[in-house]
């Protein structure tokens, strides 16, 4: 914009509104600043309308601090959040499970944003009701991640649960991958996908059932045994309950 541009618009404007400009030079062009001060000097200015100026200028001077204290303490408290609980360089135990659920937490936020609607077809084909029941089994997933999260029993045992389950679920679809099929319209399934939701899910299994993890619990190893042999059951009767129907 040129001067003669700027000193058509600042025209209209007020003698503190003006003075204001004039008072924060560092957020205006020099050529704004010589018309502000142009204009000015055709006019009448008393000592009410400077000082009005002066403290309307503070008071956006102060709200700008306040604002930039305010994201800094933010900022500080997100960043004492993340050393504390995730650690930077050498994670502690805790660190280390609070990286896993936020890592699964993730993943799921994620993955619901994306499946939600394929979820909710699965129970009731364009029917509302599958929402709801999508919604339910997405908060349970939720529940379960931060039942972890607060080191409870239970956390742990749905994980090392629904992780075996999955690995024997995944086993079992990589094998039949494998096999022919003599409808030409069957797709196979990528092995890879499963291979490496296999080699996660036992990661995850090696990991909570890891010294510094199980100390941060307080299930006893009898607790641990049932929840393998519960684990053992289920997997069997996936694998071998479809051949007796």
């Amino acid at each position: 914009m040129k001067k003669e541009n700027f000193f058509a618009y600042y025209s209209k404007l007020s003698n503190v509104e003006l003075l204001k400009i004039i008072q924060q030079k560092e957020k205006y062009r020099p050529d704004a600043i010589e018309a502000a001060i142009e204009i000015l000097s055709t006019r009448n200015c008393n000592d009410e309308e400077h000082a009005k100026a002066t403290e309307e200028v503070n008071l956006a001077l102060n709200r700008k601090t306040e604002q930039k204290e305010r994201a800094n303490k933010i900022k500080t408290q997100i960043n004492d959040f993340i050393v504390e609980h995730f650690g930077i360089k050498e994670r502690s135990p805790q660190q280390k499970l609070n990286l896993l659920c936020a890592a699964i937490f993730i993943y799921s936020l994620v993955n619901a944003i994306m499946n939600f609607k394929d979820r909710a077809m699965i129970f009731y084909y364009n029917d509302p009701r599958g929402y709801v029941v999508a919604a339910l089994i997405y908060t349970l997933e939720f529940m379960f991640i931060y039942l972890l999260y607060k080191r409870t029993n239970w956390g742990w045992v749905i994980f090392v649960f629904f992780s075996s389950l999955t690995i024997i679920m995944d086993l079992k679809i990589l094998l039949s991958s494998f096999k022919q099929n003599d409808d030409r319209f069957f797709i196979p399934d990528n092995p890879a996908v499963d291979l490496f939701s296999i080699f996660v899910n036992i990661a995850i299994l090696i990991f909570l059932n890891s010294k510094g993890v199980l100390s941060q619990f307080t299930i006893t190893k009898d607790g641990r045994m049932i929840t393998w042999i519960l684990a053992g059951v289920a997997a069997c009767l996936i694998l071998f309950l479809p051949y007796f129907l």
